[in-house]
């Protein structure tokens, strides 16, 4: 409508100018009026036809989110079930039947509901850890350590783009950022002074509670940044140790993880997706595995040199995770070794690398 309005309103204007000036005769008078007739007939046609557009695009829009809910649903019930491997073993083999035949038939509905996400969507992404199950997609995301393109042979379409390896992760922009001067600050680093103690939100089993309890054993170093989640099991437990510790600092949520990690000298972490942001800021870290999911990949990246390990949550007794830490604290060396092939293994520009495959770049 926009676009036709100067000209309505110029014929207008010209129709009221001829009249008072005596310049139009009558005959040219209807005319203006016919042609100003035929403008708004136009108009009225564009509006309807905008707002006839504008209903199917929200229709469009809906049936996608009704498809992407019903997908996320089913992906996430795939993931558990394919997780939990042979879990019903005890009870018999028709429980097993029973659970290899619900995987399968989890597969086929994934599978359908990408089917009929793609009909809805210009391109479609799968983010996937699993390789498991066969995929509808044109783009498939597995941003694991080790990750290999080749395991999706005979999962996806012969068309699809495989991206794989922490070089694709999706970190925010606040990591790139500082990358350099995070590599920068790494360089020449002796003895870790400034600790950051991260284990996830959840806090499997208060493990960072006994994690700050073994430092507060530890005398080598300065300062310890301790994030929680805010129904963290430790948070009554760690706050007791700093009220005791001057050299600890309780955070219940952090907005600024990036700015955290470059302030530090190293960490103690999960190997979830926050190992790939301590990795592009060159950071050091002494890994714990939180869950059995875990565990290939903080072995992988273990024998890789990518991080130290300290063990399994639930199989690390007290006496273990103190001299697990107090190893690491111990070796500026390895400290500097694992910095330098961290920051090798992911840039932090991943997202970006991710998004123009999506684009069709």
């Amino acid at each position: 409508m926009k676009r036709w309005l100067p000209l309505a309103l110029s014929l207008l204007a010209a129709g009221s100018l001829g009249t008072a000036r005596g310049e139009q005769g009558p005959k040219s008078g209807i005319g203006i009026d016919v042609e100003i007739a035929r403008v708004l007939d136009e108009i009225d046609g564009e509006n309807a036809t905008q707002l006839r557009l504008q209903g199917e695009l929200s229709t469009l829009e809906s049936r996608r989110s009704q498809l992407q809910a019903a997908l996320r649903t089913r992906v996430r019930a795939l993931y558990r079930v394919t997780r939990s491997g042979m879990a019903p073993i005890g009870g018999g083999f028709q429980a097993i039947q029973r659970h290899v035949a619900r995987l399968r038939r989890l597969r086929a509905l994934v599978l359908n509901d990408q089917r009929a996400f793609a009909a809805a969507a210009r391109r479609v992404l799968v983010i996937d850890d699993l390789v498991a199950a066969p995929h509808h997609c044109d783009v498939l995301l597995n941003q694991n350590f080790g990750a290999d393109p080749a395991s999706y042979d005979g999962l996806l379409p012969a068309a699809c783009r495989r991206l794989t390896g922490p070089g694709h992760a999706l970190l925010r922009p606040d990591f790139a950022a500082p990358r350099p001067a995070a590599l920068e600050r790494r360089r020449d680093a002796g003895r870790p002074q400034t600790l950051l103690v991260s284990l996830g939100l959840t806090d499997v089993g208060g493990i960072t509670g006994r994690v700050c309890a073994a430092l507060a054993r530890t005398p080598d170093f300065a300062r310890a940044e301790i994030v929680l989640g805010p129904a963290s099991p430790s948070i009554g437990r760690v706050r007791a140790i700093a009220a005791a510790d001057e050299r600890f600092r309780c955070h219940v949520g952090l907005d600024d993880m990036a700015r955290a990690m470059l302030d530090a000298d190293a960490a103690i972490g999960a190997t979830g997706s926050s190992a790939w942001e301590r990795c592009c800021l060159g950071l050091p870290t002494l890994a714990v595995v939180l869950a059995e999911n875990q565990r290939p990949a903080a072995q992988a990246l273990t024998v890789a040199g990518i991080v130290a390990l300290a063990g399994d949550a639930a199989r690390l007794d007290d006496a273990a995770l103190h001299a697990a830490i107090a190893a690491f604290l111990a070796d500026p060396a390895q400290l500097q070794r694992l910095s330098q092939a961290s920051a090798a293994l992911c840039d932090g520009l991943g997202a970006g690398r991710v998004a123009a495959a999506l684009l069709g770049g």
